[in-house]
């Protein structure tokens, strides 16, 4: 799979106003605390996505070319404050998180097509912390040479 896909997924990202820290692949820790510290955006907040490709295939487009059709798992994770109406603000975030990767199906010409395919929006606790978290699902495609 092309690094150049996931450096184009994790810029479009990034890109995204409220958007906070990004890592260009799925993260994990042995204690919460070091995990929560791995989601925290520069103002300290938990705000922190990851993406990941979960599955692929792919088929001669041409004698010299082969096409990978993959799918890339983008999770978020944000802090609940039900005061501040978090929910509101994620969903709001993760919407526009969706229409900027629909605005722009090459992802910046590295793609043959990118689509965002599905996403779901829950609440998750974590020893006794809890978070808003968003799962998109970004199918995307490209020509390989094989030349």
């Amino acid at each position: 799979m092309s690094e150049a896909i996931i450096a184009q997924i994790k810029t479009i990202l990034e890109s995204v106003s409220g958007v906070g820290v990004v890592h260009d692949y799925d993260r994990y820790s042995l204690s919460l605390g070091a995990y929560v510290e791995l989601m925290k955006d520069a103002d300290g907040d938990v705000n922190g996505w990851t993406i990941e490709p979960e599955e692929g295939a792919g088929e001669f487009g041409t004698v010299a070319q082969y096409q990978l059709s993959h799918r890339f798992r983008i999770i978020g994770v944000y802090a609940l404050n039900d005061e501040n109406a978090s929910s509101k603000i994620f969903r709001a975030l993760v919407r526009s998180i969706i229409l900027t990767f629909a605005a722009n199906p090459t992802l910046n010409g590295a793609a043959l097509l990118a689509v965002p395919e599905s996403y779901s929006i829950d609440t998750m606790e974590l020893g006794q912390v809890a978070f808003h978290q968003a799962t998109i699902y970004l199918g995307v495609t490209e020509f390989v040479d094989l030349a």
